[in-house]
């Protein structure tokens, strides 16, 4: 198994998908310092000291969940398209057969596959974390609360991503699984927003299509808990984001990890007795 997961590793870096993310998230950086550079450039003309306190305590904790919410679809992007042939690409191909055959268990090969892929999305996704984190810290001085708990809530995002990915890589072809997950995850982004618009409206039609969106799809309840915890709280004692659609004004109770670390182990054990039934 720790040859397999090594392979894995390996496998991914070898990507040039993988090379290109990597650019365009160093460039997405980029820009997000700039915007933050000059939104504090602006807000220090401010006369008042206490409104532009104020002003600027919005506008970074906007920025920032703006920022958190397009890393956690950078890293959707990087997992989805790093592991959705992890499994059919090889069977595809046939090399699956040059491993299969020698004395490696089936649970194996998918524990293999999912320890080697989960270390180098979860380095890269932390990566990405602190460095908008940093970034915000630094050009503003604004400090979010929860940051290490937010952290733990983030890296759960690709960790379900990439079981999900796994788990259809060994039931669908590569373009199949890759269809399917995405448009999962959009779904689960679609409906976190229908859920904040239906709560600001008070509407219960459009707060129940969100929590059923996220039963499906857990990773944007995941984020609204994480943006919840570090926009709020002794740093941060006033919601700013009421209003903000890429934060949260009710996040999702604790029982959402509960379950979210429940439907991962599930989708990961589907895997297991798909890629075990699967003829190869």
């Amino acid at each position: 198994m720790i040859t397999i997961a090594e392979l894995a590793f390996r496998e991914v870096l070898s990507k040039k998908i993988f090379y290109i993310v990597l650019v365009l998230t160093v460039l997405f950086l980029v820009v997000y310092g700039i915007a933050l550079h000059f939104t504090v450039t602006d807000i220090s003309k401010w006369a008042d000291p206490v409104g532009s306190r104020l002003t600027g305590s919005v506008m970074y904790s906007q920025l920032l969940s703006l920022a958190l919410y397009f890393s956690t679809f950078i890293v959707a992007l990087m997992t989805v398209f790093s592991a959705v042939g992890s499994v059919s690409g090889e069977i595809e191909s046939g090399t699956i057969q040059a491993v299969i055959t020698r004395p490696l268990k089936r649970w194996e090969y998918i524990s293999g596959k999912l320890a080697g892929s989960a270390l180098m999305m979860s380095v890269y996704a932390a990566a990405l974390y602190l460095a908008v984190i940093g970034i915000t810290r630094y050009i503003t001085g604004y400090r979010p609360s929860d940051i290490l708990p937010g952290m733990v809530l983030f890296l759960i995002i690709p960790l379900l991503l990439l079981a999900l990915s796994l788990c259809g890589s060994s039931l669908m072809s590569t373009m199949a699984n890759g269809i399917t997950v995405f448009m999962l995850y959009i779904i689960g982004m679609v409906g976190g927003m229908v859920e904040q618009i239906g709560i600001g409206i008070n509407n219960g039609a459009l707060v129940n299509i969100g929590i059923l969106s996220s039963l499906v799809m857990p990773t944007d309840a995941i984020y609204r808990k994480m943006v919840f915890g570090l926009l709020t709280g002794p740093d941060n004692p006033i919601n700013t984001l009421t209003f903000n659609p890429f934060s949260s004004s009710s996040p999702p109770s604790d029982l959402m990890i509960i379950y979210t670390i429940i439907y991962v182990v599930a989708v990961i054990l589907a895997a297991v007795v798909i890629f075990n039934r699967r003829d190869i």
